[in-house]
């Protein structure tokens, strides 16, 4: 495979090979390509928005309710700046 590259990305990729300590501008090129693709593909890593609710209504379910009255108004948090 050929890949045309503009002049300036020819040298950015030159430069990084050799300050990365790559033997090759193909070498870095293509671990390059290598690190985007796995990257890209990797699902694992990925929760879905059902997994993600389900997580927070267990996490909500782990915590007694609050029987009393809670003032949650910012005014209760800084009462000198009323």
């Amino acid at each position: 495979m050929t890949i045309e590259l503009t002049h300036e990305t020819e040298t950015l990729a030159q430069k990084a090979a050799i300050t990365l300590g790559f033997t090759s501008v193909a070498a870095f090129i293509e671990q390059a390509i290598r690190d985007k693709a796995e990257s890209v593909t990797k699902t694992d890593d990925v929760v879905d928005a059902d997994q993600q609710i389900e997580a927070l209504r267990a996490f909500a379910r782990s915590h007694d309710p609050v029987s009393h009255f809670v003032d949650d108004s910012r005014d209760s948090i800084y009462p000198d700046r009323i």
